[in-house]
């Protein structure tokens, strides 16, 4: 089990040491990710030229830095999508940083970069509880129930059937009755679940993001028929895949592209018997496991906090599942891009690169680029050296 973990991505690095509170929950975005302690600061690492690590300095690391935001801020939720981040505060506020491209830091702005966190325009009075960040469109859930969007919307991912961009938060139109609890932003597309356990979908449909092939693009929300009637609790989205968790605990997927096949809405193999997942994230990770190309498809948490993954080989919508046996049990888990963060049941931060990504980003530090690969666990388990949280490359090979 440990020569697959250690094959399925380049470097699986324990960083340890930065953050003075535990750390209750992280995001991965294209090439940088981000993640908030308990005591509500924010961190990121990455690539930093367009301000998406919020430091002030524009630059990338290859180790958590400290986002900067006056003293009284204190963040309770974070997001990363396309080189920007978005946060919401214990006021219920948003603040956005990095690029600005097609309006999605909600500022008012389209072009142009902002290292440093900046507040996101928001009409007055709006209380922000819940947010997701897509490739280049931002989602937020308010305390009202009701559902705000901004940023690119060429694929119609705000909701807006006009195709404009959306350079500050606007109220996405819905049924009359219909209240959303959740919500999650792919690449281009956008899904939601209501109070009901309904799916809703909106946005690019190409690769059928949302679940069938009858057009291309559908710019408003619309029902999801897709769990044979299964109400769904939870719902996850990145590049062109889409996710659900019923309450029964049961995984759907439909979608595809960056990282695997076109899939139609298909039931996942359960996690063996053991507790339903709780839940699931879901993006565009390409790795090489046993000399074949495979995807990433999804990652879960089930009730108990043991990790799984489900892997997909490019030539078939076969999935397999995983229990990927480490030793510890988990809080938190994000995959993107860039690579997989996760959170353990101590607060630590454990971060697997994918390998496209790392060689992009290299060198690391000025970092030799070899080092012995071994097993590794989490808390009480042995840590990896500390050269590796600075940015050498361990490798093992199967």
């Amino acid at each position: 089990m440990w020569a697959f973990l250690c094959s399925l991505v380049a470097t699986f690095a324990g960083v340890t040491g930065f953050a003075a509170a535990p750390l209750v929950a992280v995001a991965v975005g294209y090439d940088h990710a981000a993640a908030i302690d308990a005591e509500g600061r924010a961190w990121a690492w990455g690539r930093g030229g367009e301000g998406q690590l919020g430091d002030g300095a524009a630059a990338s690391s290859t180790v958590p830095v400290a986002v900067r935001v006056p003293s009284d801020v204190a963040f309770t939720a974070i997001a990363a999508g396309d080189a920007y981040t978005v946060a919401i505060d214990a006021h219920g506020r948003l603040w956005a940083w990095g690029s600005a491209w097609d309006g999605r830091l909600g500022n008012g702005r389209s072009d142009g970069i902002v290292a440093l966190p900046g507040p996101v325009s928001l009409p007055m009075g709006v209380v922000i509880v819940t947010l997701a960040g897509g490739g280049s469109h931002v989602l937020a859930l308010d305390a009202e129930g009701r559902t705000w969007s901004w940023g690119r919307n060429i694929e119609g991912q705000v909701g807006d059937p006009s195709a404009r961009v959306h350079l500050e938060p606007t109220q996405v139109r819905v049924d009359a009755g219909v209240r959303f609890v959740g919500l999650a932003a792919g690449k281009g597309h956008s899904v939601a679940v209501d109070e009901d356990g309904r799916l809703w979908g909106w946005g690019w449909n190409l690769r059928r993001e949302l679940g069938d092939a009858d057009s291309p693009v559908r710019p408003v929300p619309a029902p999801l028929s897709l769990t044979e009637g299964e109400p769904s609790v939870a719902v996850a989205a990145g590049g062109g895949r889409s996710m659900a968790v019923t309450r029964a605990g049961e995984v759907w997927a439909w979608g595809g592209g960056d990282a695997g096949p076109y899939l139609p809405p298909s039931r996942l193999p359960s996690l063996g018997g053991d507790p339903p997942a709780t839940v699931v994230t879901t993006g565009s990770l390409r790795v090489r496991v046993h000399g074949r190309d495979t995807a990433v498809a999804a990652l879960a948490l089930d009730d108990e906090g043991a990790l799984w993954a489900w892997l997909q080989l490019d030539a078939s919508t076969a999935f397999d599942v995983v229990d990927l046996g480490m030793p510890c049990r988990w809080a938190s888990v994000a995959v993107g891009g860039w690579g997989v963060a996760a959170v353990d049941g101590d607060g630590e931060l454990w971060f697997w690169y994918a390998r496209e990504t790392l060689a992009d980003i290299a060198p690391l530090d000025g970092a030799a680029a070899a080092a012995e690969a071994r097993p590794v666990g989490c808390s009480p388990f042995e840590r990896l050296p500390r050269e590796v949280t600075q940015g050498v490359r361990s490798r093992q090979r199967l």
